[in-house]
């Protein structure tokens, strides 16, 4: 049997299942099928440092201001902190996403790529 902890863990995608509960309360896993890849299988070629690289900043997130306006996503901010106090950046440009749940559109990423050297898309704990 799945506990609430569990099922909201599923639920939320947290792990690689979708889940049921039944009027009865009664827990169910449904196509738990997990596809395993190779490591580094479709990553994009990592540079031996980030010193003199402009960074982009791709945020699904965001963080909308008392004023309105969007800001960096919390996370992705302090990410962008730690990377520019361990490297020499060569600076930073950042975007927000349309919709967090969709691919980066493609006349984005076309922008993306030719204003940075490297891209950071969103963030993970």
């Amino acid at each position: 049997m799945i506990d609430d902890i569990h099922h909201k863990m599923l639920l939320t995608g947290i792990i690689g299942a979708t889940a049921t509960r039944d009027e009865g309360g009664h827990h169910g896993v449904l196509d738990p099928v997990a596809e395993m890849r190779q490591a580094g299988d479709r990553l994009a070629p990592r540079p031996a440092t980030l010193d003199g690289k402009v960074v982009a900043y791709v945020d699904g997130w965001g963080h909308r201001c008392d004023d309105g306006r969007f800001e960096m996503y919390a996370l992705m901010a302090e990410l962008k902190r730690l990377l520019e106090e361990r490297f020499q950046v060569g600076g930073s440009v950042w975007y927000k996403k349309p919709n967090i749940a969709k691919p980066v559109p493609q006349e984005l990423l076309a922008r993306v790529v030719q204003e940075a050297d490297v891209i950071v898309n969103g963030e993970c704990i």
